[in-house]
């Protein structure tokens, strides 16, 4: 079996169950976090704390693991 390489939220730890993108990311992510990889959940409760609507222009592409592994076999 292949191993997943999928990352991991350097905020939580849990493992990312797909891909985002958000064109405020500086903005939610602010200084410490915006070079680091953030689990959508983890983006979301730092646009909340700041006070921003951070959905708008989120696009989120969810990855389970079988189609993550099967990619990656590929």
């Amino acid at each position: 079996m292949v191993s997943p390489t999928r990352e991991y939220c350097k905020r939580c730890g849990k493992i990312g169950l797909g891909d985002f993108h958000s064109p405020i990311w500086k903005e939610v992510a602010g200084p410490v976090w915006e070079h680091s990889c953030l689990c959508v959940w983890c983006f979301g409760v730092l646009g909340d704390e700041r006070g921003i609507a951070w959905e708008a222009g989120l696009v989120w592409r969810p990855l389970s693991l079988v189609n993550h592994l099967a990619a990656e076999s590929e």
